[in-house]
């Protein structure tokens, strides 16, 4: 364009002067920017390898629910029924229970199956030594995922991963550390009531959820380490190259979860490269055992 036709000055259009400008390709301008959002971790749902999980029958009823439940149409019914009773339109979500359940994992399985994004909240980046800071993050982090949700044409999925700190009991104010959690609960408890998407919480405490955030989730799952027989289907999908025999002995001697099992498995085949071998039954006994890291509760079943 000609200099003269403006003087050689910059012209800054403002977001209403480029949806005059652009009507018809302002949309496709919209979603082509990046998205780079602070104190999360992007995950694209088409990077995501699903993985192959087994639950008891009352956790595996209720994954499969929330996962019918944000497929984009029973998703969208949902927050139609959910507005129409004057109702919040969110779905929150609480996975809690013992490590190596397949909490952190059913999140990630659940982002790829219904094709979305999942913002996952570093935790640990949101806490500052400087007063107010901390506070200003997570309100920071509802921020942009709402600006997400304008984004994305699915809504994008929340996912405040290893949440114990946020949402646990809360005590008496005794220092300014005890005050900027109580504040960071209190902007958290005031976020779910008021939040418009969807939220997966994970956590390892069982008895020490805050029961002011109790109603706050929709759902609350209880991840149980594995009966025998989920032990076996996991045993199978991890070490299918094992007789049934030799299945069935590990899974009725140990009482493991998913997560020990996939280590056990993973030291089998270490054991097989650095032997050039296939270790015996004895071996992977050995293996069950040392994964116990001699834990009281955690002794190998029988007499």
């Amino acid at each position: 364009m000609d200099e003269s036709f403006y003087g050689g000055r910059e012209l800054t259009l403002t977001d209403k002067g480029v949806e005059l400008l652009f009507a018809d390709d302002v949309g496709i301008m919209e979603k082509s920017k990046n998205f780079n959002p602070k104190n999360c971790i992007v995950f694209d749902p088409d990077k995501i390898k699903p993985t192959n999980l087994f639950f008891n029958p009352n956790e595996e009823e209720q994954i499969g629910q929330i996962s019918k439940l944000i497929q984009e149409e029973n998703y969208q019914k949902a927050r139609q029924k959910f507005q129409a009773h004057g109702l919040p339109p969110g779905l929150t979500v609480l996975f809690y229970g013992d490590p190596g359940t397949g909490k952190t994992q059913v999140a990630y399985n659940l982002a790829q199956a219904s094709q979305r994004l999942l913002l996952m909240v570093d935790i640990a980046a949101i806490r500052d030594k400087y007063v107010g800071e901390s506070e200003k993050r997570i309100k920071q982090i509802f921020k942009t995922y709402r600006k997400a949700c304008e984004h994305h044409d699915l809504h994008p999925i929340l996912f405040f991963n290893e949440s114990d700190a946020l949402i646990s009991k809360r005590y008496e104010v005794n220092s300014s550390v005890d005050q900027m959690n109580n504040s960071m609960q209190n902007i958290l408890l005031q976020e779910l009531e008021d939040f418009q998407g969807i939220l997966i919480a994970t956590s390892n405490l069982n008895m020490n959820l805050d029961t002011a955030f109790e109603r706050r989730f929709l759902y609350k799952v209880a991840f149980q380490k594995p009966e025998l027989t989920t032990r076996l289907l996991i045993w199978k999908d991890k070490m299918p190259e094992l007789l049934e025999i030799e299945i069935k002995a590990l899974a009725e001697e140990f009482a493991l979860t998913g997560g020990q099992i996939n280590n056990i498995c993973r030291k089998y085949l270490l054991s097989h490269i650095l032997n050039d071998d296939t270790p015996e039954l004895e071996e992977l006994r050995r293996l069950c055992e040392r994964e116990y890291f001699g834990r009281a509760e955690a002794k190998p079943l029988g007499f």
